[in-house]
């Protein structure tokens, strides 16, 4: 039994259908989604950093 990389499908493929298409695809998106909430957080924390600093230079 060969293997499947479910980032090389895009669209509805009988990968799909399983379940392991199904879970793969829903863990994909929580992790690119989780990395963004990352990002996201951290990109705030800088720039509420830099406006503190800002804020009391002045």
């Amino acid at each position: 039994m060969a293997t499947i990389d479910p980032l090389q499908y895009s669209g509805r493929t009988e990968v799909d259908m399983t379940v392991r298409g199904r879970f793969s695809r829903i863990f994909s998106y929580g992790a690119v989604i989780a990395l963004g909430l990352v990002i996201g957080a951290f990109i705030g924390m800088i720039v509420a950093f830099f406006l503190d600093f800002i804020s009391i230079s002045c």
